[in-house]
């Protein structure tokens, strides 16, 4: 059984593609979200699962916040020992999606990072502080993971 990366993705929709936010937001409810971003083919290997998404499966056990008037949702999902980051990637290059953040931590190597229109950033926090977290890491990440909870 793999250690679950927990991940929060928020991403907006440019209103003029209606059908490409609805199209990801049933993907995402589907738990098929990586493959609508990053298309498998029929008969996948784990090799070709891993080199397209990073991890091994798609998302699962996730939940949606959908606000159809700004075309924005956030996913908060489990992924195999990381973060999808090559979908993250593909994501950076579709010009209808004009911002995302995405968030994660995994608590059983201690490691929790942010990606945001393309730029990664990613942290070792086993051995840190709760003042070094304070003065280093994004609110949203410190949040959105409880990191307090992997230093003690």
């Amino acid at each position: 059984m793999p250690n679950n990366c927990e991940n929060q993705l928020t991403f907006t929709v440019a209103k003029s593609n209606p059908n490409l936010f609805n199209r990801l937001v049933e993907a995402m409810e589907q738990e098929r979200f990586f493959n609508e971003i990053c298309p498998l083919s029929d008969s996948a290997s784990i090799d070709e699962i891993l080199n397209k998404w990073d991890t091994k499966w798609d998302a699962y056990e996730s939940d949606c916040i959908i606000d159809r008037d700004t075309q924005t949702a956030t996913f908060i999902f489990f992924t195999a020992w990381k973060p999808p980051s090559k979908v993250y990637e593909q994501m950076h290059k579709m010009e209808d999606i004009t911002h995302y953040v995405a968030t994660y931590s995994e608590t059983g190597n201690a490691i929790c990072g942010i990606y945001t229109d393309g730029l990664k950033g990613e942290h070792d926090v086993a051995e840190y502080t709760e003042d070094w977290i304070e003065a280093n890491l994004p609110d949203c990440v410190i949040e959105n993971h409880n990191l307090y909870e992997m230093i003690t």
